[in-house]
């Protein structure tokens, strides 16, 4: 086809191949560098001189006589045929997206994921500042330890629910860990929804999905999909009621001989500002950090400047839009716990609750509501939490229309129609 050749002052050459149809290859070259990128239609392949390739790193630049390194140097795949080896390799590369250019008000903002250490789920949200930029890469972090046997809410939108299910780890005092994860979406048609299980087999390990009740491999219908992409991988897109999906990938984990799960959002910008959840309410919600008063620091007490150095405090404050913003203290971590080098600003208590007495302004917790998280469900598929001291007022019969004769003025129904 017909080539279209740009040329940057840089060195960096751009070439557009116009194929048959809307097929176009774009080739990008560096030559001070010495590296070509080639986007095809269905792969992208990366070439690079003979006398770079031991400087170069990443998914397809840490390969050293043949075998994969990961990020940190941790973690070595000397078998390409196991699919647990190249899984965390791939992991270690994950980088989140700077920027969301699809809407200027919708950004990915939040991921989660399992504690690699002891266990115990950790969550993991991407600070948002007003102008959308991002002033560092720190995340804003925190674990629920949960309760094992029941039912966590980790996002709740107005046409999707995610909920996790805890259970105890192989020695019930190290914690508890995810098992299983429950997904209810309303499909493109408005008027059907749609229940995925994801678990992990605890003999195996492996990923098992059911859809409606059914064990499958693949479903795709009406706007939903999910597969098994592997063993340990699946892969579940919800429309959210907006024409644009919501990705999820959820994977079946062993570290240190215990089975685990994790969770996370891959593409969320249908989530709504008004989403809730121990996860769902960071959403596109406004966090920004700044350092923690050195005033403040010396006015704390011994045994906690001991522990804490001030280089090492920030204050988180979340400022949702529909009710006042809160303030705790986190602290600063030189990694995140996924093995990527972000840094990690740890905040909370084990149940996302304030983490010390820092002054007045910082006591709040870090997940909304109390420090106990009232997250609870009833079961899998539940689409709000059932743990709540809140009064219900409640009207209607059995069908949402009027209860009782109380007057001509209060006959009406209690749903329109």
């Amino acid at each position: 086809g017909d080539d279209e050749i740009t040329e940057y002052t840089n060195g960096l050459t751009v070439t557009r191949t116009n194929l048959s149809g809307s097929l176009i290859n774009v080739t990008i070259s560096v030559r001070a560098l010495g590296i070509r990128i080639v986007r095809y239609s269905n792969r992208i392949s990366i070439f690079a001189k003979p006398e770079i390739t031991g400087e170069l790193c990443g998914l397809c630049g840490n390969i050293k006589n043949g075998i994969l390194i990961s990020s940190d140097e941790m973690i070595v795949v000397n078998d390409l045929a196991n699919q647990y080896q190249i899984d965390r390799f791939a992991d270690s590369w994950q980088r989140e997206p700077r920027y969301q250019i699809l809407r200027e008000d919708r950004i990915d903002c939040a991921v989660c994921r399992n504690d690699t250490v002891i266990g115990d789920p950790f969550f993991e949200a991407n600070l948002w500042f007003e102008d959308g930029s991002r002033e560092f890469s720190y995340s804003l972090c925190y674990e629920i330890h949960g309760r094992s046997n029941r039912h966590f809410n980790l996002i709740s939108d107005t046409c999707v629910s995610v909920n996790a299910y805890y259970i105890a780890m192989n020695d019930p005092m190290n914690g508890n860990i995810i098992s299983a994860f429950g997904i209810r979406a309303v499909d493109n048609s408005g008027s059907s929804c749609t229940n995925i299980e994801v678990s992990q087999n605890q003999t195996t390990g492996y990923c098992e999905l059911r859809v409606d009740g059914v064990q499958t491999s693949a479903y795709s219908m009406n706007g939903i999909s999910a597969s098994l992409r592997s063993f340990y991988k699946a892969r579940v897109s919800v429309p959210n009621c907006e024409q644009l999906p919501l990705v999820m990938w959820i994977k079946c984990r062993n570290i240190q001989d215990q089975f685990m799960m994790s969770f996370d959002v891959k593409r969320g910008v249908n989530l709504r500002p008004t989403s809730h959840g121990l996860l769902g309410q960071f959403w596109n919600i406004q966090l920004t950090a700044k350092r923690f008063p050195h005033e403040l620091y010396e006015n704390l007490p011994e045994d906690i400047r001991e522990y804490y150095s001030i280089d090492n405090l920030w204050v988180i404050k979340v400022d949702p839009q529909e009710s006042d913003p809160r303030y705790f203290v986190a602290e600063k971590y030189s990694r995140a716990w996924d093995n990527s080098k972000q840094l990690c600003l740890y905040a909370g208590d084990s149940q996302g609750g304030p983490a010390a007495e820092y002054g007045e302004e910082y006591r709040d917790s870090v997940i909304e509501g109390e420090s106990d998280p009232r997250y609870f469900v009833a079961e899998k598929y539940s689409r709000a939490w059932d743990n709540s001291k809140q009064l219900c007022l409640y009207a209607g019969d059995s069908q949402g229309g009027p209860a009782a004769e109380y007057g001509e003025e209060y006959r009406d129904s209690v749903i329109e129609g």
